[in-house]
């Protein structure tokens, strides 16, 4: 209680910025307030997205709360995609929340199965930094992200959420 009075004090004065620390809430809400919290918060790290789902060195999207750029190579037909990898080390929801609107995500296991959400949303008029969501129901293991969009489209921002499957909200 006491650090909290400080924080509290040190905002006012204008000695601290104040954020929300990640650990002061439930990460099973998937709670679009908060995300859209760290998406304002947080400078997005920018990664180039690899050409190929099979690329060497594919670009981790290892961290939760960090907003992540990726810029996307051009298709021989002029549009853009790229791909990017996450790891689970256990079953949970894993939720993506992506900025561009005319972005698409597709998720495919380690053996290349798509993997199809859980959830889905473009209700998100309550943050405008978030085009859709999309929650999947993730086990034990890598997964590769493509993301795809029109010749445009030259990156895309993605934050990722994990939480309790069972708090994966239903369509």
């Amino acid at each position: 209680m006491f650090m909290r009075r400080l924080l509290h004090a040190l905002v006012f004065l204008g000695l601290a910025t104040l954020s929300t620390a990640c650990d002061e809430h439930d990460h099973g809400a998937f709670d679009l307030d908060h995300v859209c919290g760290d998406l304002r918060r947080a400078t997005p790290q920018n990664l180039d997205a690899g050409a190929s789902a099979d690329a060497a060195n594919l670009p981790s999207l290892a961290s939760e709360h960090q907003p992540y750029t990726l810029s996307l190579p051009t298709t021989d037909t002029g549009t853009r995609r790229g791909f990017a990898r996450i790891a689970q080390s256990a079953r949970s929801g894993v939720g993506f929340f992506v900025e561009q609107d005319e972005a698409t995500l597709i998720v495919r296991d380690e053996a290349g199965a798509q993997i199809f959400p859980s959830y889905s949303s473009r209700d998100t008029a309550s943050c405008d930094r978030i085009a859709y969501l999309l929650i999947f129901d993730l086990a034990l293991g890598t997964y590769t992200l493509e993301f795809a969009g029109p010749a445009a489209l030259t990156s895309v921002t993605v934050l990722v959420e994990r939480g309790a499957v069972a708090d994966i909200p239903s369509n």
